[in-house]
């Protein structure tokens, strides 16, 4: 009887240290588990906080090229009204074929008139625009109301760029 009772409580001290086995493994791997999503939802977290970030950071950029590109072109225009012109000058002097042809546009501008027939210049809002915006709009003009244009603009604003710009539409 002794040997039944001491099998029946070492069965039991067997059963108990299966149990808590069990019980601690079960906890191990549930903390585990735990641990792994934490670090995935960190990870994760961590990724689209990045690709935000990125997305910004190439809005911006679109924007900075954008303004840059705005600065190189009114710069652009700077040179082209300042220093370049001290050089076309220089270049096209008088009896150059140039300059006839400078002569007979300002003639023929003259003589066309310088707005519609209903005292309206062919670009709405002309004196409000910029040398690029009216660049824009020349395309559907008509040879003559490139001429009319050429003549008020010479004769008010006179932007040399915008005028050689004219000029060639006009060749």
């Amino acid at each position: 009887m002794d040997r039944n009772r001491a099998n029946e409580a070492s069965e039991q001290l067997v059963e108990a240290t299966w149990e808590t086995y069990k019980t601690l493994v079960n906890h191990t791997l549930s903390l585990q588990q735990r641990n792994a999503r934490f670090v995935r939802e960190m990870v994760d977290d961590s990724i689209e906080e990045l690709r935000r970030q990125a997305e910004c950071n190439q809005t911006m950029t679109c924007e900075l090229l954008e303004l840059a590109e705005s600065q190189r072109e009114a710069f652009r225009e700077f040179v082209e009204a300042s220093v370049l012109e001290a050089y076309t000058n220089f270049l096209f002097a008088p009896f150059t074929p140039l300059s006839y042809y400078r002569e007979e546009m300002r003639l023929a501008a003259s003589e066309g008139g310088r707005r519609r027939s209903n005292g309206r210049l062919p670009i709405d809002d002309y004196d409000r625009l910029t040398a690029r915006e009216i660049s824009e709009r020349l395309e559907d003009l008509s040879e003559q109301e490139i001429r009319i244009i050429r003549s008020y603009e010479q004769q008010h604003k006179n932007r040399e760029a915008l005028l050689r710009k004219l000029d060639r539409r006009l060749v």
